[in-house]
């Protein structure tokens, strides 16, 4: 494998999917009342084409073919045809499935980004033929006369009927999913800056390293919705990274030894100010503790640097349990937690040896004293001689 820069091959921003969006019992209320209200079925897809809610309103004739919960995979393949038509145009689009059923598909959108599609209609524009339906019964292996019958069952529909309740549902499903995402981003917008904020207090805490690392590992994992976590620190000699915090990862991973820079082309290039990211560490070759990596489940790695300025302290390391792609917006987030991480890191080390020398100057001090009681009070008194003392603990 190999890194993959934070360059413009990223997307601006993260798309998410329906289920981010809005709880799917509640999107399943609201698709059953809109279906019920401009009677016809409905059924919403994902931008892969798999059904997110069940259908509303469907027929027996559309349930028998498409199979339980519509996972036919040639329903989800004409669904699929049907949704890329909507995105291409940006709008409703009419398509006739396999079935010989008449239905439209319209795209659902967020920032120009298709995330969904919603279905409309499983009803013919006319009588579905005998030879279709006994093509379809062997083809799927359902009973012809029980076929035969549900699609007596299925109602016609003119276009015009359908036209009128499609561009009725497209406008609420879009205007719905755009207000349920304006309140995603806001949480998420929440969540970024509470995590800088939280980080930055660490800047003026009088905590310890290894605290303020563990708040780190244990802050950028929640933030980030990632698995886990590791931060790296130069040792005085600048050629090692010794292991110094992890979340999420089981006590054996901390015991690794140390990562020796000139073997780690990522963690040299992380230490430079550069993002890098490895689609699957657990079969990378540059990587010796793959069987480590491989009990622990992590998939994709980004290591970020540790800098000061134009000074490089340490690395830090996210780690995902399946396959992700970081974002432009959270590449940038992650480096500008980076950067007050290693202010914090730092102030830590200042905090800690100011604490150190405090201690040294203390037992110093009482040393000192010890050192005084145990010599004479007066000066020796002999004849002829002028003796002075000076006590130099």
């Amino acid at each position: 494998m190999t890194d993959i820069q934070a360059d413009e091959e990223i997307e601006e921003r993260t798309i998410p999917k329906i289920t981010d969006l809005i709880d799917i019992s509640i999107l399943q209320q609201i698709q059953d009342w809109a279906a019920k209200t401009a009677g016809v079925p409905i059924l919403i897809r994902d931008a892969d084409g798999y059904p997110v809610t069940k259908a509303s309103l469907g027929s027996e004739f559309c349930a028998l073919i498409s199979g339980e919960d519509h996972t036919n995979p040639e329903c989800r393949e004409s669904n699929i045809k049907a949704a890329e038509l909507a995105k291409k145009a940006g709008k409703p689009q009419k398509y006739t499935c396999f079935a010989g059923l008449t239905q439209f598909a319209a795209p659902i959108q967020i920032e120009g980004h298709m995330i969904g599609t919603i279905v409309l209609g499983d009803r013919p524009t006319e009588p579905i033929t005998t030879e279709k339906i006994i093509d379809l019964a062997n083809k799927f292996n359902i009973d012809p006369q029980k076929l035969i019958e549900s699609a007596q069952k299925v109602e016609i529909w003119s276009e015009e009927t359908i036209n009128s309740a499609t561009n009725f549902l497209y406008s609420i499903a879009n205007t719905l999913f755009a207000l349920c995402y304006q309140g995603y981003s806001l949480n998420k917008n929440v969540k970024e800056l509470s995590a800088l904020l939280e980080i930055s207090q660490l800047l003026t805490s009088s905590l310890g390293l290894q605290e303020v690392l563990d708040k780190i590992t244990e802050g950028i994992v929640k933030v980030l919705n990632v698995k886990a976590s590791t931060i790296r620190l130069l040792n005085d000699e600048g050629n090692k990274l010794i292991l110094m915090s992890i979340y999420n990862l089981s006590p054996q991973y901390l015991s690794k030894g140390p990562v020796f820079l000139e073997d780690h082309p990522v963690c040299q290039s992380a230490l430079k100010g550069e993002v890098s990211i490895i689609n699957d560490i657990s079969d990378d070759p540059r990587f010796y503790y793959n069987e480590s990596i491989k009990r622990e489940r992590l998939s994709t790695m980004l290591c970020a640097g540790l800098r000061i300025k134009d000074k490089a302290i340490g690395t830090i390391h996210l780690y995902t349990g399946e396959p992700r792609e970081f974002t432009k917006d959270e590449i940038m987030l992650i480096q500008s937690i980076a950067n007050q991480a290693a202010m914090a890191i730092e102030n830590a080390k200042l905090y800690e040896q100011s604490i150190e020398k405090q201690r040294i100057e203390r037992e110093l001090s009482i040393a000192g004293e010890v050192q005084s009681e145990l010599l004479p009070k007066v000066n020796p008194n002999i004849d002829r001689f002028e003796i002075k003392t000076k006590f130099l603990p």
